[in-house]
């Protein structure tokens, strides 16, 4: 099975804080004395505006244009300056300052925003003093590395009819911030955006990274992230949860992309993309394989179930592995179901018959909710898996009706349909449908005629048992369907010639045997593998 990986190569910015304060003195007859200083607000701001932290940096500072009669630098460093100019005493009186910065950094940083511009906040409170920053385009500016950054600040009379004397101290804020772009693929933002700039609230403690969060909507399901190399990150280093996706520590000298992944219901489907199935409607795939035949076929009834069918079908999977994701069980998908929940997810059964000489119940009921085996499944098997897979499994309502004529596996399937547990739980068995359509046809039937048998029949066990990979010649398979009688103590079981049988719950022999099966949730994505015995899919 081919993969398909897309990765969208796209720039990343990061970005810093830096503040400017400007104080104001005097001003006198005719015209005004004003001082301002450059600061950054704050302490990891200030540490990381120094020089020495190869960072955006001041550089210089000079009048440019206007009628000033004066204009002088009293102080400058890396990170502040302060300075004395004179307005002149007419309206349009003004003075032109440029201020240059320098990126000393190894990536871009991007202008935020100006914070703060209120000029009145002086003595009097009336000041008629503004001050006007122009050359930068909050959040589209970008300081490139290692290059030079100019922009300006244009102080003037805001009524040239009310010029008088005033003392002023003021502060211009304005800063850099950090900024990563986050692409998506195959999903939106809950503003339906495929793409979004998120911006940090504070400056991290590292100077390389900070730790967003992204909104899905209602999306949970399997996702990857990429960066613009296209390496991929661990989802070991975030989280989604209620469409709420926390993001790693990401390195702002990236862009990363937000990929939907396919889960694996939907994996399987696509195996049938451009393919074109026999007269009986079965698909046969991936033909590299050679120790299984990737045979699948839909079952034609309402829900439209996609299972894996014949003799040894390609569904083998790796379940309830370690910590370590070794010494794991081999289960084998049934198929891709749509009979329970609200999306298609797997229906999976253990490969091997670990439960033998058991009894369906030890009291003389078929209500499965209260049948031993019910209780040793969701019980002791269940507190025995690895947490990682105990919560991979769907806790749904299971299909539960009973048949008690016209045994087909279409009849059986209705009839099962039709009635559902009263609970939802996690681990039931299969049930005699399931067996029904994981036949492909018989030496000398077709599929479609093995489906409509009655399968409690000899022609049916001569016919159509001998290419079904649910078939076991050696034992008797309990499955958890009822048959409905006046006493309420029957179910169905199918018999070690590949027939459908009934007994009753308290039968115990050697011969009864029963395997866990389950329902995966919908999201569950397969990692790896290909469904042959030597490389089973893996479930994440």
């Amino acid at each position: 099975m081919a993969k398909k990986n897309i990765y969208k190569t796209i720039y990343k910015r990061k970005y810093i804080m830096m503040s400017l304060l400007l104080f104001f003195l005097l001003l006198g007859f005719g015209y005004s004395y004003l001082e301002a200083i450059l600061f950054v607000n704050g302490n990891v701001q200030l540490a990381q505006f120094d020089k020495s932290y190869e960072k955006v940096s001041l550089v210089k500072i000079k009048y440019y244009e206007g009628d000033t009669s004066s204009f002088k630098i009293k102080q400058m460093n890396e990170s502040n300056f302060a300075y004395e100019l004179e307005l002149n005493n007419t309206p349009t009186s003004y003075a032109k300052v440029e201020v240059t910065v320098h990126n000393y950094d190894t990536f871009s940083w991007i202008f935020n925003e100006i914070v703060d511009m209120n000029l009145d906040s002086g003595t009097p409170t009336n000041a008629n003093i503004k001050a006007e920053v122009s050359g930068i385009d909050p959040g589209l500016t970008v300081i490139p590395v290692r290059e030079d950054y100019t922009f300006y600040i244009t102080f003037s009379y805001i009524d040239g009819n009310n010029i008088t004397n005033q003392t002023l101290t003021n502060e211009i804020m304005c800063c850099f911030t950090n900024m990563v772009t986050i692409h998506y693929d195959g999903l939106t933002n809950n503003r339906g955006e495929t793409e979004e700039e998120i911006r940090s609230t504070s400056y991290s403690s590292s100077r390389y990274s900070f730790t967003p969060q992204v909104n899905l909507g209602n999306y949970e399901g399997n996702i990857t992230i990429t960066d613009s190399d296209g390496n991929e990150i661990s989802s070991n280093d975030y989280s989604l949860s209620g469409g709420i996706l926390t993001l790693p520590d990401l390195d702002y000298n990236k862009e990363y992309t937000i990929h939907k992944k396919a889960t694996g219901a939907e994996t399987i489907t696509q195996l049938l993309d451009g393919e074109t199935p026999d007269s009986e409607g079965i698909y046969t795939v991936q033909p590299d394989l050679t120790s299984c035949t990737t045979k699948l076929a839909y079952d034609g009834q309402p829900e439209n179930n996609l299972r894996f069918i014949g003799t040894n079908p390609c569904n083998y999977a790796k379940f309830n592995c370690d910590n370590n994701g070794e010494n794991c069980e081999i289960w084998r998908i049934i198929g891709v179901m749509n009979d329970v929940g609200d999306a298609p997810s797997f229906k999976i059964l253990k490969a091997s018959l670990d439960y033998s000489g058991a009894q369906w119940n030890s009291t003389a009921s078929n209500d499965w909710l209260t049948s031993n085996m019910y209780n040793t499944l969701n019980g002791t098997y269940l507190n025995s898996l690895n947490s990682k897979y105990k919560d991979m499994i769907l806790e749904t309502k299971w299909n539960i009706g009973g048949v008690d004529n016209k045994w087909t596996t279409t009849n059986f399937y209705e009839k099962e349909h039709a009635e559902k547990t009263a609970t939802a739980f996690k681990i039931g068995l299969f049930a005699p449908s399931d067996y029904g359509y994981a036949t492909s046809g018989g030496d000398t039937s077709t599929r479609s005629t093995c489906i409509a048998a009655q399968m409690n029949s000899s022609g049916y066990s001569n016919k159509c048992r001998t290419n079904n990979w649910l078939y076991n010649t050696t034992t008797f398979q309990w499955t958890m369907i009822k048959r409905p009688s006046s006493a309420n103590n029957q179910v169905y079981y199918i018999t070690s010639a590949g027939l459908s049988a009934y007994t009753t719950v308290t039968s115990n022999t050697n011969s009864y045997n029963y395997a866990p099966c389950v329902y995966l949730k919908p999201t569950i994505a397969l990692s790896g593998g290909d469904g042959s015995p030597e490389n089973p899919y893996t479930f994440s």
